[in-house]
């Protein structure tokens, strides 16, 4: 996907954002969106939201993600060495997050994701993504 075409899905979901009431800040150096979601009064998780890699239905597709825990040295925590990446399915949400592991130097980081093609990408599908992602966060053990 060219750069200038991944601006452009940016600044289309931080517009979308923005029309939800949800603090955004674009960050043009790692190419995604970054909102912070309150749990509760004093937690908060991070969520980003990017372009994605994939197009779901030949369209382009958007993923919301939170980090659940960083793992140094890249080891893999066990219990996902043991699990499946399938969907996570919170309470509360009719969304479904998955796990999955990813790479970063020399480290591993756990994180709670979804994949939305853009233009399924409204302000209550993105409310609704950004708690799944950072209950799912949340709850990871």
């Amino acid at each position: 996907m060219i750069v200038e075409n991944q601006m452009e899905i940016l600044r289309q979901i931080s517009d979308i954002a923005d029309s939800a009431g949800v603090v955004n800040q674009i960050d043009r150096k790692h190419r995604r969106i970054v909102m912070a979601y309150t749990l509760e009064p004093g937690r908060t998780h991070i969520v980003y939201v990017r372009p994605s890699n994939r197009a779901l239905a030949e369209e382009p597709a958007v993923t919301v993600s939170s980090p659940c825990t960083i793992f140094e040295n890249g080891s893999r925590p066990r219990a996902m060495q043991e699990k499946e990446a399938g969907p996570v399915f919170v309470s509360g949400c009719q969304l479904s997050a998955s796990y999955e592991i990813l790479e970063i130097r020399d480290r591993s980081m756990v994180v709670a994701s979804l994949v939305h093609t853009l233009e399924s990408l409204d302000e209550n599908e993105l409310v609704k993504s950004l708690a799944c992602v950072a209950i799912a966060a949340e709850s990871y053990e």
